[in-house]
């Protein structure tokens, strides 16, 4: 025998209405492991974040170079002594040692990049040069030095 529309209809609704249970709960099992994703994403961006936001960002800082050491007067430039502006030296000339990454990117007064030779501003024979450097915080172990010149700016 056929049933009319409404016997299939009211049917239908007593099945959905029993079966809303059962939704409901595969729901919830499904929502745990999304869950669980979402949270374990948002844990990973904050560790990363908070360990990697100090570092990679150098400083730029300007100052009186007082010093360069180099294997020649052609050759990469190893470290300078620098006198950072605003730090009070007790001895006149006196300055601080900072290494400088080999074939150091640099920039001349005028604003030209160079890069792949020996900044102008750090020649053997040329001390008491205005310079801006990008100093990174390297944070080492041991007598290192716990900074690195990774750019040069020459002022003057």
């Amino acid at each position: 025998m056929l049933k009319n529309q409404s016997a299939i209809k009211a049917d239908y609704a007593e099945a959905m209405v029993d079966a809303a249970p059962l939704q409901t709960v595969g729901r919830k099992r499904a929502l745990v492991p999304l869950i669980a994703l979402v949270l374990g994403a948002l844990i990973g961006a904050g560790v990363t974040y908070s360990m990697t936001s100090s570092r990679g960002v150098p400083v730029i800082v300007q100052g009186t170079l007082s010093g360069v050491a180099a294997n020649s007067g052609e050759a990469d430039v190893a470290a300078i002594a620098f006198r950072f502006d605003g730090h009070n030296y007790a001895t006149p000339g006196e300055g601080e040692s900072v290494p400088v990454v080999a074939h150091v990117p640099w920039t001349d007064a005028a604003g030209g990049g160079h890069g792949g030779d020996r900044p102008a501003c750090l020649a053997a024979d040329k001390y008491g040069q205005r310079v801006e450097l990008g100093v990174l915080d390297v944070r080492g172990e041991g007598a290192w030095s716990s900074q690195l010149v990774v750019w040069v700016h020459c002022l003057s």
